[in-house]
């Protein structure tokens, strides 16, 4: 690192109002909500985030500019990144997922001492409590408000399949339910914004989950789907209905393309657990509370 980056960081730090975050993305709809918050998001690597304030840099322009946070973005990987230590900024650590089964006790107290001094942000306290780390705090997903129910649900098509974790079952559900004369699509968002992705999720009746994403789950019954969803964790989100068995999920489609749910307790729901104004404060606080806002000892 040149002398000349550390100092002109330095002088960036003092001086400069506006908070440089580094971010590891997890290329998922977090990302987009993430970046609507307004702050600035610099990414390293081949990235297209969509959005006016999220800079894609390769890797040699990493001291093109001076950065205050770095974000990663899963917790067994933190260890062998060393980006914050090269930037000279502080690292927080937003994890998205429950612990791993294959991660063993010996492995757990290994990252918790290892990341004792480092700030752990989780978006569900049951995957919180399933990594028991010291030094983590939870908040609660924000869903924005470009997410509703804009189509009738008599008016929309019949099932989106996410399944990024197994595209090939998610193929072969996809390619079953339409045997049985169903309109089925595969769910992608990576080239759309948040009101398009709002869009496509409107024009379907039931959204299949097979990866269990925590905040589809969410933003898919906000736009009026009914969501099923393979999980082993516990359902307290209306309209979402939990599944272990993929044949008794199958086996009940029928039944949700006929219903009409009720959107009155999802809209609740959202606006008392993921309340998207809430959710930028806290976001925002732990940005502007964690972000290295001070002279280095060189």
């Amino acid at each position: 690192m040149h002398l000349s980056f550390i100092t002109s960081n330095i002088l960036h730090q003092v001086l400069d109002e506006e908070t440089n975050i580094v971010y590891n993305p997890i290329a998922n709809i977090f990302d987009k909500i993430l970046f609507s918050i307004g702050e600035n998001f610099f990414v390293f690597g081949d990235y297209n985030s969509k959005s006016d304030n999220c800079i894609s840099y390769s890797n040699e322009y990493i001291d093109l500019r001076n950065y205050d946070l770095y974000i990663h973005s899963d917790i067994p990987t933190v260890t062998n990144n060393n980006l914050g230590m090269t930037l000279h900024a502080n690292t927080v650590i937003f994890e998205h997922k429950p612990r791993p089964n294959n991660l063993k006790k010996e492995d757990i107290a290994i990252l918790n001492q290892r990341t004792s001094k480092i700030q752990k942000i989780f978006f569900n306290e049951i995957y919180q409590k399933t990594w028991g780390l010291a030094n983590s705090t939870n908040i609660a997903y924000g869903i924005p408000e470009v997410f509703k129910s804009d189509i009738l649900y008599d008016d929309r098509k019949d099932i989106l399949i996410l399944g990024n974790r197994n595209p090939q079952a998610a193929d072969q559900l996809k390619t079953h339910l339409e045997s049985k004369q169903l309109n089925c699509s595969i769910y992608n968002d990576q080239e759309l914004n948040l009101e398009q992705i709002n869009k496509k999720i409107n024009n379907y009746k039931v959204f299949i989950n097979l990866d269990d994403d925590y905040l589809l789950n969410l933003i898919a019954a906000q736009c009026g789907c009914s969501v099923l969803k393979m999980s082993n964790y516990p359902v307290d989100i209306p309209n979402n209905f939990k599944y272990t068995e993929i044949a008794k999920l199958i086996n009940d489609i029928p039944k949700f393309l006929e219903q009409k749910n009720d959107l009155t307790s999802i809209q609740q729901y959202i606006e008392e657990n993921h309340n998207f104004n809430l959710f930028k404060i806290k976001i925002s606080d732990i940005i502007q509370s964690s972000a290295k806002r001070e002279a280095f000892i060189l």
